[in-house]
């Protein structure tokens, strides 16, 4: 099977079961049907865990709103949210994010 990532044939047994079934039209009948797969060298690992951006502390994705894994750098814990929240600072916080996205947005663009 090809990898999209390191641009290499690789035996099948080096790609996940969800990375065979986005590439392999046969064995799967949602509309992901041949999707460029990664092999699992190229796969990133999944986080069990961010830093928010606010308290500074490591916690567990529970501890995070869903929007707010997205973008690892910028996020912020459910307990800094709800201070925010708490304090009316919503507005300024959402200003603040939307910036700094616009910021990393370009970043990326960069590269």
């Amino acid at each position: 099977m090809y990898c999209y990532s390191c641009k290499k044939y690789k035996p099948l047994d080096n790609f996940s079961k969800s990375q065979r079934a986005k590439a392999n039209p046969s064995t799967n009948g949602n509309e992901s049907r041949g999707k460029m797969a990664s092999c699992q060298l190229c796969t990133p690992p999944t986080n069990s865990e961010l830093t928010c951006s606010l308290c500074e502390k490591t916690k567990s994705l529970k501890e995070f709103a869903k929007n707010q894994r997205k973008f690892h750098d910028l996020a912020r814990c459910l307990d800094c949210m709800y201070e925010l929240h708490t304090e009316g600072e919503v507005q300024r916080a959402m200003d603040l994010q939307y910036k700094e996205v616009a910021e990393m947005a370009e970043y990326v663009e960069e590269f």
